[in-house]
């Protein structure tokens, strides 16, 4: 057994970037090069999604795997899958050029005693969880075998907190020697962000951020103005953060409802919240979803992928209403509907939302390397009115760019766009069109018609 300096001391040194004489802390692996259009794929879901539409699990999946590949969708974020399961799921995805991170139900920390029970004070406790891990991770690496090739990153957990964030540094280091070359990486609330950039060398940080409660929600953040701040708040802290050290930072954003209490699922997959249930987090609309990604890549996100690909196979219209007090006020008193509760209905059709973040990911694809590569600046070289701006610069070229973003979830707007002190053009990269530039007092404008959330990708000429 080790002695709590003996293990201290190593993690110390990983987490500080000093090493004891005779210590051996492998470096930060590099952050994931490709930009991921991604969906998470909750693998314990699959089965009861399948019996619905009437085919077995596997024909499923293959088919699920086709649809992502042909609306856009280029990475699979999956949970609660083995590595039996992972290798077979490999065969698919990887003729289809789809990419996975397998966040293995063998590894994730609160699947186990010892490594669930893992306490920041406690050495045993961690000693008996890096035990494991010492056999698990490499017996995990080699069992892949070659079809790692498809595995952009392993995932080192989900949403880990108290001792699995000790953990992670340690699974880093571990994988480092089993796969080198691979990145790892985990997912983490907001509220947890910042203490996992901090106690591990994790190059690729990914934070969910899920902005939408329900109706005068006491819970979270429900109207317009609340939702489109606390996102936009702790993806800029997140990325400013991860910046400093060359880290790079995704987001994993919300498209999908949940219902505490009774509610039933329609033919159509729309739920229905019954009296006595709560509507805790409600299902963005389209505008939202695009919403959601244009203003991650204003704030500079270099990876996004939703949660969640599929919801409930069925409802609960026999759960009992909920009773706590917090929430009394808003409980549903009439049936309700609330939407669907994924991106994929309960038997696998795809959702308005799929069909909006699909879109979108198609349009964005082809300039996915330019996306990974712009770095923010501070020059102000575009101004928008009644839009967002974030401005950029691709640091192989020289050339400037901005992302602009209709902030309005719920209408059209027409943005007038005024190029900075030596701007003489503006081209929409998407739509591949110049903008024209007219007189406006003083300065030259152009103006841009952009949908409820909508955005542009411009790039700015001198």
């Amino acid at each position: 057994m080790r002695t709590a300096y003996q293990i201290a001391v190593p993690l110390l040194a990983a987490l500080c970037g000093w090493s004891p004489a005779g210590a051996a802390v492998r470096p930060a692996d590099q952050p994931v090069r490709h930009f991921p259009f991604g969906v998470y794929w909750p693998w314990e879901r699959t089965a009861g999604i399948a019996r619905n539409a009437g085919v077995d699990s596997w024909t499923f999946v293959r088919q699920t795997c086709r649809l992502l590949k042909q609306e856009g969708v280029d990475t699979i974020w999956l949970v609660n899958i083995g590595v039996d399961d992972t290798k077979r799921l490999l065969q698919i995805t990887r003729p289809l050029g789809l990419k996975i991170l397998p966040g293995l139900a063998e590894l994730e920390p609160r699947n186990r005693p010892e490594t669930a029970a893992v306490k920041v004070d406690d050495p045993d406790s961690l000693e008996r969880a890096l035990a494991y891990y010492r056999r698990t991770i490499p017996t995990i690496v080699e069992a892949i075998g070659d079809d790692r090739s498809g595995v952009l990153a392993w995932v080192l957990g989900d949403e880990p907190t108290g001792g699995a964030v000790v953990l992670l540094e340690e699974m880093r280091q571990l994988f480092a020697a089993a796969d080198p070359g691979r990145p790892v990486l985990t997912v983490s609330m907001w509220h947890t962000t910042p203490e996992v950039i901090d106690k591990t060398r994790l190059m690729t940080l990914c934070m969910d951020l899920y902005p939408f409660f329900g109706p005068r929600s006491p819970n979270g953040p429900h109207t317009p103005e609340a939702s489109t701040a606390f996102y936009t708040n702790n993806l800029q802290k997140m990325v400013e953060a991860a910046g400093r050290d060359g880290r790079v930072g995704w987001v994993m954003p919300q498209c999908y409802g949940e219902v505490w209490g009774p509610w039933e699922l329609r033919a159509d997959g729309t739920g229905v919240a019954l009296p006595g249930a709560y509507w805790h987090w409600r299902m963005p609309t389209p505008a939202e979803v695009r919403w959601q990604v244009w203003e991650g890549l204003r704030c500079g996100v270099k990876g996004v992928l939703f949660f969640v690909l599929l919801g409930n196979a069925q409802g609960s219209p026999g759960a009992q209403p909920v009773e706590e007090a917090s929430v009394a006020a808003v409980l549903i008193r009439e049936p309700t509907p609330v939407g669907p509760d994924a991106l994929l209905d309960y038997v696998g059709r795809p959702t308005e939302q799929f069909r909006a973040a699909a879109s979108l990911f198609r349009r964005l694809a082809p300039h996915r390397n330019l996306l990974r590569r712009l770095r923010p600046t501070s020059e102000e070289l575009l101004t928008a009115n009644g839009a967002a701006v974030g401005c950029f610069q691709d640091p192989t070229t020289g050339v400037h760019y901005a992302v602009v973003v209709n902030r309005d979830l719920a209408a059209p707007r027409t943005v007038r766009l005024t190029p900075g002190a030596g701007i003489g053009r503006l081209d929409d990269v998407l739509a591949k069109k110049r903008l024209p530039l007219r007189a406006a007092g003083e300065q030259r404008a152009a103006s841009m018609r952009l949908a409820a959330g909508e955005g542009c990708l411009l790039k700015l000429l001198r």
